[in-house]
């Protein structure tokens, strides 16, 4: 397993997308996670989205790693706000 590099600059502010969240563990390591390529977590990252089945992987690690920040709650919450913004748009 490859070890962490954790920004402070993502620990120290709140989670504001699913961008930041990938950006928490990185795309190589994610990808490992998620038992994806990593081709797949780079369209995440553009689409700036983490498909819910996804989820209980990104948590899961996060519970490992003590990333109180990373809940489903707070998954929810920035799936909703994606949804709320592009519904605005339209």
């Amino acid at each position: 397993m490859l070890p962490y590099v954790v920004s402070p600059a993502v620990m120290n502010s709140r989670l504001r997308s699913f961008s930041d969240v990938i950006d928490t563990f990185g795309v190589v390591e994610l990808a490992r996670l998620m038992h994806t390529n990593e081709s797949h977590v780079r369209v995440m990252k553009t689409r700036n989205s983490i498909p819910p089945e996804y989820w209980g992987f990104v948590i899961d690690e996060a519970i490992r790693l003590g990333l109180i920040e990373i809940t489903y709650k707070r998954l929810h919450q920035l799936r909703q706000m994606r949804f709320n913004r592009r519904r605005a748009a339209a």
